[in-house]
C-alpha cells in the first residue's frame, strides 16, 4: 500500500497491506457500499464502530478501535478513500496481468 503518513489523535499511522483475514472483514464493511446518485459517486453507509474498525484493520500501527474515537470525519474519509482506490489499482493490475498472459498465450 501507500507510504502516505496519516495523523489522527496524534499518532502517525500509514495503509498496510492486509492479511487474508483482515481482507475479509474489510469486506464486509465494504458491503455496505453503494452507487451514488450521480456517475462515479459511492456512498457508504457505516456505523460509527465499523468506521473505527475499519482504521483500526487498514492502518499500521496496529491500536484498538477505540483509539479512533476522536478521529475526525475528514481524517476516516481521507484514509477510506485512499485505501479503496488503491484496492481497484491493485484489481486494475491483476486484470491487466491476465489479460496480457492470455494474449500471450493465443
Amino acid at each position: 500500500m501507500e507510504s502516505k503518513n496519516y495523523f489522527i489523535a496524534g499518532r502517525s499511522f500509514q495503509l498496510k497491506d492486509l492479511t487474508l483475514k483482515e481482507a475479509e472483514a474489510v469486506n464486509k464493511i465494504f458491503k455496505s457500499l453503494a452507487p451514488g446518485s450521480h456517475d462515479n459517486e459511492v456512498v457508504a453507509d457505516l456505523s460509527n464502530d465499523e468506521a473505527r474498525e475499519f482504521l483500526s484493520i487498514a492502518l499500521t500501527p496496529k491500536v484498538e478501535p477505540s483509539f479512533f474515537d476522536d478521529a475526525t470525519e475528514e481524517q476516516f474519509i481521507e484514509v477510506f478513500k485512499d485505501f479503496f482506490l488503491a484496492r481497484l489499482n491493485q484489481k486494475k493490475n491483476i486484470t491487466t496481468f491476465f489479460s496480457g498472459l492470455i494474449k500471450k498465450l493465443n
